[in-house]
């Protein structure tokens, strides 16, 4: 194996664990910020980097929901005409291996953010186990599984308001 080829495999892997965080999906966390606008804050540098920080962590949150329903779903995602190419884990990009690492980057980054918002971060404890239940039993029930989307919003601007204390 030549260096290009082993830049490159690095620069797949690389692109493939950002895949797996979702990035495309953080833009749901900007329900977040809606306490920020709505308690008329939006014009406090404090509340601002307060509110930014909450909505950073369910980033974090979020990603790691994803990480683990893709795990969890890698067999059925193998053998979708789709997934099998787009999701990272069932295209063979990034391995579980590599998927369990950075899961575990990202539970330790939200247990550090315990430290600096412990009430946003009893929020997103409570997304996080909302997702669990999501990702190995609600989804397969009609209407609860919509239900458990919608909490998921009201989770994101709790956390807001959390954020801000209001």
């Amino acid at each position: 194996m030549n260096v290009s080829t082993i830049a490159r495999s690095a620069l797949v892997q690389t692109l493939g664990l950002v895949k797996l965080l979702r990035p495309k999906q953080w833009v749901k966390n900007g329900f977040v910020l809606a306490p920020l606008v709505f308690s008329g804050a939006f014009l406090d540098a404090s509340a601002i980097s307060h509110a930014l920080l909450a909505m950073i962590l369910f980033c974090i949150a979020s990603s790691a929901t994803y990480i683990i329903n893709d795990m969890h779903d890698i067999e059925r995602d193998r053998r979708h005409p789709k997934k099998s190419k787009t999701r990272p884990l069932a295209a063979g990009i990034v391995s579980v291996h590599a998927a369990l690492i950075l899961l575990a980057v990202l539970y330790a980054v939200l247990a550090l953010g315990g430290f600096v918002a412990p009430k946003v971060i009893m929020v997103i404890a409570a997304y996080l186990v909302l997702n669990l239940a999501y990702t190995f039993v609600l989804k397969h029930l009609p209407v609860i599984d919509i239900f458990t989307i919608a909490i998921g919003f009201v989770l994101r601007v709790y956390a807001g308001a959390m954020a801000l204390s209001v």
